[in-house]
């Protein structure tokens, strides 16, 4: 049996892009995000944007309580109640997705329908996640187009902008309805099957997995690829930091 060790040259995302729609909280998260200095997005500091904007940030131990702001009558201030969470990326994006309430919604939601509190809701969520998992990073992952992967693990991209796989997941799911990306580049292999890998923390970003695409994977992941090239070439191993997925 003769193995053969592939390592990638590698391209970033945004190469693969093929239309862009816009998106007015990427805008307002930009302008956000000037008024502070970070090199990588896990270093960007929440509580300095609250500090900017004049919003004060009261803590609550007590389990049952929830997160809520109450709006100043000028400008973008007031204060927000922040439950103390169990890890630090969960009150990283609890106290996001609150200075965002404060940032857009200038009103309390006590007053308002279901249909207007769900609607701040996503708003603010969308507003959070372009803060905290901004688009130009995502743009920037390196990918592997000669591998032929269109998953990005959402579980590792949880690590680089140190929030929950949860919350990268809702992120690329909101990513990919304004960015698309092209599928039709030369690099092909068509795999048969591949084994389920958990679809909570994996997100395709093209219409069709596992069909002859260039499919994005986070650089960190690969260690190396084997291929059996005398007795089937179309068995390849990947191997991952803690799983392995197998094409067979």
């Amino acid at each position: 049996m003769t193995i053969q060790i592939i390592w990638s040259d590698s391209m970033v995302l945004g190469d693969f892009m093929a239309r862009k729609r816009i998106d007015p909280f990427e805008k307002m998260s930009k302008d956000i995000l000037s008024n502070i200095e970070y090199n990588v997005p896990s270093e960007i500091d929440i509580y300095q944007l609250c500090r900017l904007y004049g919003m004060k940030v009261n803590y609550s131990l007590i389990p049952e309580d929830i997160n809520y702001t109450i709006p100043h009558k000028k400008g973008r201030r007031g204060v927000i109640n922040l439950c103390v969470r169990e890890t630090e990326q969960e009150e990283r994006e609890s106290l996001t997705h609150e200075f965002s309430h404060l940032y857009i919604h200038q009103i309390s939601q006590l007053s308002q329908s279901s249909l207007m509190i769900d609607k701040m809701e996503s708003q603010a969520f969308k507003l959070a996640s372009n803060i905290l998992m901004p688009s130009k990073e995502l743009l920037n992952i390196e990918v592997f187009p000669d591998l032929n992967t269109t998953y990005i693990i959402a579980e590792d991209i949880a690590d680089y902008f140190n929030v929950t796989k949860e919350f990268a997941y809702k992120r690329l799911v909101y990513f990919n309805e304004n960015y698309k990306f092209n599928k039709n580049e030369p690099f092909r292999r068509i795999p048969k099957e591949v084994k389920a890998f958990d679809p909570d923390i994996m997100y395709n970003l093209f219409d069709t997995p596992f069909i002859g695409q260039n499919k994005p994977i986070f650089k960190s992941q690969i260690r190396s690829i084997k291929e059996d090239v005398v007795n089937d070439t179309n068995k390849i191993v990947f191997l991952f930091d803690k799983t392995k997925l197998e094409l067979r």
